[in-house]
């Protein structure tokens, strides 16, 4: 098996994934990218990549709907812990656009009311990769399977920190 076209097919799925977040004009702190790995694993003859990001790389991919409960206490409440000042995520995403953390409040409510839109990158990304044309030049001493998997359930994804 040559381990070593996958892995070269990894770095260059890597290296158009950050290239496609940072063309977007939507970073903010850089941690996405920097947190962006890979994982191989050779089970039996079976290649199986793993692209792994950071927790919030759903999200950020496929948006957020509107919180189910548009009441004011509840999207309150939503907003209070979003923007909470010790760990609050749109408290540190202020900070890392140089925004004012007096707006943390505001901009939560906001996306607790309205959601927001993904950046819709990552599967294009993958499609133009070439995935299939891997699978073909390592067919030919042996059967070989690969499969590109990226995890798209919150719960799957591995952050590394």
């Amino acid at each position: 098996m040559d381990i070593q076209r996958v892995e070269q097919y990894c770095k260059d799925t890597t290296g158009l994934l950050i290239k496609e977040y940072e063309s977007v004009g939507r970073k903010a702190s850089g941690n996405w990218a920097n947190d962006l790995d890979y994982k191989i694993t050779d089970n039996n003859g079976v290649v199986v990549v793993e692209f792994l990001g950071s927790h919030y790389t759903v999200e950020m991919e496929n948006g957020r709907k509107p919180n189910a409960k548009q009441d004011s206490k509840s999207l309150r409440s939503f907003a209070g812990w979003m923007a909470n000042k010790n760990d609050g995520l749109i408290n540190q995403w202020c900070k890392d656009k140089n925004i004012n953390t007096k707006f943390a409040f505001p901009i939560a409510y906001n996306l607790g009311k309205k959601g927001y839109k993904g950046l819709n990158f990552i599967d294009s990304v993958i499609e133009r990769s070439n995935t299939e044309q891997l699978a073909k030049d390592l067919l030919g001493a042996e059967v070989i399977k690969v499969q590109t998997e990226l995890k798209r359930d919150f719960k799957k994804w591995q952050s590394k920190t």
